[in-house]
């Protein structure tokens, strides 16, 4: 709806003088969207590509809605999430083009910046972050994949176990 209808709706709202009702609104649409963001934000980096790819027409209709003041309260709201958001940052960057905010561009250049500025891993460095739901079964997987020099894990488990695995992973 955002990315269909809002572009229309908000131009024609505010030229019969109701601002303040197209705030509300992109304010009520906008706070759906931590928590689609938060759960892109634990996927793997390919689901949460995807499902950030389906958040960037909705979030380019809000900020091209919106009045300078609320794009950056949004942008404030994306600044607090970790670097996956930039899975969201960059496409949305590329549909703004030239209408982007400079916190939004500024934001973006600090993350990837950083991203750069990290030391390269060790060749002998076969760790992997990650964290599942905190079961003893999530806990044993996290232990083997924070071992900087385990290369193999004989774990039988059963279908049940893996399935487990299999969904948090």
């Amino acid at each position: 709806w955002a990315s269909d209808s809002l572009p229309d709706l908000a131009p024609a709202l505010r030229r019969v003088g109701a601002d303040s009702v197209v705030t509300q609104v992109c304010q009520r649409i906008w706070a759906s969207l931590p928590a689609s963001i938060s759960v892109a934000l634990m996927a793997g980096p390919r689901a949460r590509a995807a499902s950030m790819a389906s958040l960037v027409d909705p979030a380019g209709a809000l900020f091209d809605a919106v009045d300078a003041e609320q794009v950056e309260v949004f942008i404030a709201a994306l600044v607090a999430y970790d670097d996956g958001v930039l899975d969201l940052e960059l496409p949305l960057l590329r549909r703004l083009g030239t209408r982007a905010p400079s916190s939004l561009v500024d934001d973006t250049r600090r993350r990837l910046e950083g991203l750069l500025a990290a030391p390269p891993r060790p060749a002998d460095d076969w760790s992997i972050v990650w964290s599942g739901c905190g079961c003893d079964l999530c806990d044993g997987l996290q232990s083997f994949l924070a071992d900087r020099s385990a290369r193999e894990l004989d774990w039988p488990l059963r279908a049940d176990r893996r399935r487990h695995l299999h969904q948090q992973i």
